[in-house]
């Protein structure tokens, strides 16, 4: 990382969503770019396991009190300690749902293009 750079302040490719009022949720860019080769554009990306105080702002603001969120997290226990805090954290602002890959991977980058439409669907 650049000298300086705080992850916890930064949404990963929120940037580059325009007018979302859904917003997939992951832990790393590497899960961000696989989803978005998969055709789901609405992606971005924590860049850890942890949900920083600037980050909930930055999603909370950007989605609005009617957005809506899926948490798709690594099947791990970071991932699960992470999609709690982030059910509790963000689910007192807006509408959130958590998908457990654990039945098929570990990373939502190892999933396969099919199924991820299927469980986002």
């Amino acid at each position: 990382m650049p000298p300086g750079f705080l992850k916890l302040e930064v949404v990963y490719n929120l940037h580059r969503q325009k007018g979302q009022d859904l917003l997939i949720v992951v832990e790393s860019f590497l899960s961000v770019f696989w989803l978005y080769q998969a055709r789901v554009k609405n992606v971005v990306a924590l860049m850890g396991s942890v949900l920083g105080d600037k980050q909930e702002e930055l999603i909370v603001t950007y989605l609005g009190p009617q957005g809506q969120a899926i948490l798709l997290f690594d099947g791990d226990e970071d991932g699960q300690v992470c999609t709690e805090n982030c059910l509790a954290r963000l689910g007192a602002k807006l509408f959130v749902k958590a998908l457990d890959i654990r039945p098929y991977a570990r990373k939502p980058h190892q999933l396969e293009p099919e199924l991820i439409k299927k469980l986002l669907s």
